[in-house]
């Protein structure tokens, strides 16, 4: 299939992104507190529902608290819906010259069913501009844009990558290879460092980055917690 380059701002990223230092990590608890509050801005809720309606004028804030807030949603599945993905896979990997109208209508709709487990994703959401561009409709394509363009500034704004205390946030493992593509690095190997770090090694490129640093602890507490479900679970408690 197709893939729709994303227009978003990354033109000047490789030359200036990872000497920046005005960065801010997620502090998780306070987001966590927000979220949870009726009174406040944030209120999980009423900031997804928003989002889910495609609303534009949510800003970097609203995002902070909607990404890094979906750890504590029950929908949040940080690998996604294997049945779903293979669906998607099945159409999504095909030339797509060999792709029908129903073909596409049926990537469309599983791609939406993905969206719903896994709403963050970006390479998803490309498949939906990809989806809305293909039929003219400029509207949603634009609006499916925002998204995609306020969750990679979301994460890129967690970190500079350069080192294990300044990793990006990703929620999500898949995330990790859509922001490599976001700021054009191709990715050669990965490999955990600790238990809560991912580091992947990218070809030669002009910024003379040898690799990126991913903070994933929020995908390892939620697998732990996963686990101690399904241990629960089978003992009958």
């Amino acid at each position: 299939m197709k893939k729709i380059e994303l227009i978003l701002i990354f033109t000047l990223i490789c030359g200036s992104l990872f000497s920046q230092s005005d960065f801010t990590q997620p502090n998780y608890e306070e987001i966590r507190k927000e979220i949870s509050r009726p009174d406040s801005r944030f209120y999980y809720p009423e900031l997804y529902s928003k989002y889910v309606e495609n609303d534009t004028t949510l800003d970097r804030e609203d995002y902070v608290h909607l990404y890094f807030g979906f750890i504590y949603n029950s929908k949040y599945e940080p690998y996604g819906n294997s049945d779903l993905k293979k669906k998607v896979d099945y159409y999504a990997k095909r030339p797509e010259k060999q792709l029908t109208t129903s073909d596409i209508d049926s990537l469309f709709k599983y791609t939406k069913l993905m969206l719903e487990t896994n709403p963050f994703n970006i390479r998803d959401l490309n498949k939906l501009i990809y989806y809305y561009h293909k039929n003219g409709d400029t509207d949603n394509e634009n609006k499916y844009l925002y998204k995609a363009k306020m969750i990679i500034e979301t994460i890129l704004a967690s970190g500079d990558g350069k080192t294990k205390s300044t990793a990006f946030h990703v929620i999500s493992p898949g995330h990790e290879y859509d922001i490599l593509g976001a700021i054009g690095f191709e990715p050669i190997t990965q490999k955990l460092v600790g238990q809560y770090y991912d580091y992947i090694k990218v070809r030669r490129n002009k910024a003379k980055i040898k690799g990126i640093y991913f903070n994933i602890t929020k995908v390892f507490e939620s697998q732990i917690t996963y686990n101690k479900h399904i241990t629960v679970a089978n003992n009958g408690l």
